[in-house]
């Protein structure tokens, strides 16, 4: 990652534009993303749930562009940022990343949060379609809108009832 020169590109950093690749997000969507899932990947993605310490907070009230500029600094091999989002709740921001490995994802967390000062909670995240198995009877009545039963098969008419 390249050092930023300016605010304005800090900025453009920072609301660059990501959209949901869901804007209607219904089971069957979300299960034929846009974003292909293929069992080889070598990289998988981590969100990172991010709270300001006190000094984090400092920080950010004198250089409001700080994060932007931190995560685009910290260089950790194979490691790739795809969003950084401020949030609302009991973090203040979430950034999602692609790692090769969890060893990965954890120096790109620790050298993010001493460089910028938060608290990070780094969470593995697994695509969907990869929980999902075709022949899965009980996915597929959930797909078509059906109720699947708890704790029975579906039978070939679909599901049965509890």
């Amino acid at each position: 990652m390249q050092a930023i020169e300016s605010r304005s590109e800090a900025k453009s950093i920072r609301y660059s534009s990501f959209c949901s690749p869901y804007p209607y997000a219904t089971p069957r969507r979300l299960l034929e993303s846009a974003h292909p899932v293929h069992r080889e990947s070598t990289v998988a993605n981590y969100i990172l749930l991010m709270k300001l310490t006190p000094e984090g907070q400092h920080a950010i009230l004198e250089n409001p562009d700080s994060i932007a500029e931190a995560a685009a600094q910290i260089h950790v091999p194979e490691v790739n940022g795809l969003g950084l989002y401020a949030v609302l709740g009991p973090y203040d921001f979430v950034s999602i990343i692609q790692a090769p490995d969890n060893e990965a994802a954890a120096r790109y967390s620790v050298r993010l949060g001493v460089h910028i000062g938060v608290s990070i909670t780094t969470l593995p995240a697994v695509p969907i379609a990869l929980l999902h198995e075709r022949d899965d009877p009980d996915i597929d009545s959930l797909l078509a809108g059906r109720e699947a039963p708890i704790g029975e098969p579906a039978g070939p008419d679909g599901p049965t009832r509890v």
